[in-house]
C-alpha cells in the first residue's frame, strides 16, 4: 500500500485546533495523511476555534465529528472525581464503566457511519482525564480487530503525581489495558526515551519511533511584510517597538523555566552598552496558575526586564491583532530562548529553527538523546536537575524567585549573555541576520531540520508503518 487512496482513516483525538503540542502534532499527521490520499474523519471531544485548524480542515477537506463524552477537560470536576476514585479509592465503579461504555458506543457508531478502515488514536496514554477515553478506544479496537496506530506523547513519568510506582492497582490496570498487544496495532513513540522506558515497563516491545515534525515550507515561517511586522511590534511592545525581541515560545508554566530566561535577559541588560531588550512569551496565559504568573511578573519587575505576554497585549490591541496567532510572534522575534526542564520532544525548538531564529536552549533529556547527536549547533545550558517541579506539582509551590537554582549557573549564564550581546550587535531589531558565522549556524540547523524532521521524512516512515499494519492478517 503506497498511498491512502480510497481508504477512510478515523483520527481520534481528545481535542483539536489549539496551540498545544498534541493538537499541533495531530494536525501535522492529518495534513501528511490527507496529502497521501487518505480520507480523514476526525472524531474528537472538542474543537478549539483557531484559524490554523479552520484553514487546515477546509484546505484538506477533513471532516470532524464532535462527541461530547470524549472531551477530557482536565479542569472538569467530573474527570477529577473520576481520577480520584481510581487513584485514591482504588475503585473502578459503575459510573466509570458507564462512561467508558458511552464513549465506546458513540465512537463505534461514528466509525460505522464513515466506513473507517484504519484508526489513529492520538495520545491516550496519561491516566487521569484520558483514562476513560483511552480505555474506550482500546476496547473498540480489540472488539473489532480494526488496524490502528496508537501514538503517545504524554506519559506518567513526565508528571510526578502519576509515576508508575505511585499508582494504585486500578489505575495501573487501566493504563496497561490501553496498551493493547496485537499485530493489528502499531505503537508509535515520539522519542527513544519513551520507547526504552515507558513501553518496556508496560511489556510493549514492538514500538516505532516517529519524531515530531515541522513543515519547513509552511507560510507560517515566511517573513512578514514590513508594515505588518511594524504594526504587530507596536501592538505588542507599545513605545518599545524598536526593542530587540527575545522570544520564549512556550506556555507560562513552571517546567518551561521562564525564570531562567528572565535572569539571562537581566544579565544581558546589565552589561555596558547593553541593548534594549524585551522578553516576549508567545503562548496564552489563560490556563497558567497564579502561583506561576505572579512570582514571574515580580521577578521580571525586580530584574528590570520588560516581560510581555503576547495574548494579554493583543487582547488590548484587538484591532491590530486581527488574525494574529502564535506564529507571528516567531516572525517578529530576533532570537529565541528555550529553557524547559523536560519536553516530550520539543516542537518549539523545531519551529524556531524552521523560522531561522538564533536559538539558545537548555539541554533537556530528549534533546540530548535524539536531537543533538544529529549535529545541531545550538548554544546551550545544562540546568542542574532539581526537585522544584516535583514540589510545584505536589504542593503548589512556585519555582520562580528561587535564586539559588539560577545561582548554580552564573558563569554559563554570563557566557550566554555575552553571545546574545554579540548577536544583537550585528542584527538590528526586526532585520535578517547578515552574512557571517551566526547566519551560517542558522542555515546549518535549518538544513538538519529539513533532513530529519520535515514532512517528506515523516511521510515515508508513516506510510511504511501503515503498509505493514494493513497487511497483517485479522
Amino acid at each position: 500500500m503506497s498511498s491512502g487512496d480510497c481508504c477512510c482513516l478515523a483520527y481520534v483525538v481528545s481535542r483539536i485546533g489549539g496551540d498545544d503540542g498534541v493538537s499541533l502534532e495531530a494536525m501535522h499527521w492529518m495534513r501528511i495523511l490527507s496529502r497521501a490520499g487518505f480520507s480523514i474523519q476526525v472524531i474528537t471531544g472538542r474543537v478549539e476555534a483557531s484559524e490554523a485548524w479552520a484553514a487546515l480542515s477546509a484546505r484538506e477537506g477533513i471532516d470532524v465529528t464532535v462527541i461530547a463524552q470524549a472531551d477530557p477537560d482536565p479542569l472538569d470536576e467530573r474527570n477529577l472525581d473520576e481520577f480520584r476514585r481510581l487513584f485514591d479509592d482504588g475503585c473502578v465503579d459503575d459510573e466509570y464503566r458507564n462512561r467508558v461504555r458511552a464513549i465506546r458506543e458513540a465512537l463505534g457508531r461514528q466509525l460505522d457511519s464513515v466506513g473507517a478502515q484504519l484508526l489513529v488514536a492520538e495520545n491516550f496514554t496519561l491516566p487521569w482525564y484520558h483514562s476513560s477515553l483511552g480505555l474506550a478506544v482500546a476496547e473498540l479496537i480489540a472488539d473489532r480487530g480494526l488496524p490502528a496506530i496508537s501514538r503517545g506523547h504524554d506519559f506518567p513519568h513526565d508528571r510526578p503525581m502519576y509515576r508508575w510506582q505511585e499508582m494504585s492497582a486500578p489505575v495501573r490496570q487501566v493504563a496497561q489495558a490501553i496498551y493493547l498487544r496485537s499485530p493489528r496495532i502499531a505503537h508509535v513513540a515520539i522519542n527513544t526515551r519513551d520507547r526504552d522506558s515507558v513501553y518496556r515497563d508496560l511489556g510493549v516491545t514492538d514500538v516505532s519511533v516517529i519524531p515530531n515534525v515541522v513543515d519547513v515550507a509552511a507560510p507560517a515561517f515566511a517573513p512578514l511584510a514590513p508594515d505588518r511586522a511594524a504594526a504587530l511590534r507596536g501592538a505588542l511592545l507599545g513605545q518599545r517597538a524598536d526593542d530587540t525581541i527575545a522570544l520564549c515560545p512556550v506556555r507560562p508554566v513552571a517546567r518551561k523555566r521562564l525564570d531562567v530566561a528572565v535572569e539571562l535577559i537581566r544579565r544581558v541588560s546589565r552589561q555596558r552598552e547593553a541593548p534594549s531588550l524585551s522578553l516576549l512569551v508567545s503562548h496564552d496565559t489563560k490556563d497558567a496558575p497564579a502561583a506561576v504568573l505572579d512570582p514571574l511578573r515580580r521577578a521580571a519587575k525586580d530584574a528590570g526586564v520588560n516581560l510581555v505576554f503576547a495574548s494579554e497585549q493583543l487582547a488590548v490591541h484587538s484591532a491590530e491583532a486581527s488574525s494574529v496567532d502564535v506564529w507571528d510572534c516567531y516572525r517578529i522575534a530576533d532570537f529565541a530562548l528555550y529553557f524547559s526542564d523536560f519536553e516530550g520532544f520539543g516542537n518549539a525548538l523545531l519551529e524556531c529553527l524552521a523560522c531561522r531564529l538564533p536559538l539558545f536552549i537548555n539541554e533537556y533529556e530528549v534533546y540530548r538523546r535524539d536531537i543533538a547527536p544529529l549535529g545541531f549547533k545550538l548554544p546551550s545550558l545544562s540546568i542542574p536537575a532539581t526537585s522544584s517541579y516535583d514540589d510545584f506539582v505536589a504542593h503548589g509551590l512556585s519555582v520562580f524567585g528561587r535564586r539559588s537554582l539560577v545561582g548554580t549557573l552564573p558563569q554559563k549564564l554570563d557566557d550566554m549573555a555575552a553571545q546574545i550581546k554579540a548577536l544583537v550587535a550585528i542584527k538590528p531589531p526586526g532585520q535578517p541576520l547578515p552574512a557571517g558565522p551566526q547566519r551560517d549556524q542558522v542555515d546549518h540547523n535549518l538544513a538538519l531540520v529539513a533532513a530529519h524532521f520535515s514532512y517528506p521524512v515523516v511521510e515515508r516512515r508513516l506510510l511504511s508503518l501503515i503498509d505493514r499494519l494493513m497487511k497483517q492478517p485479522v
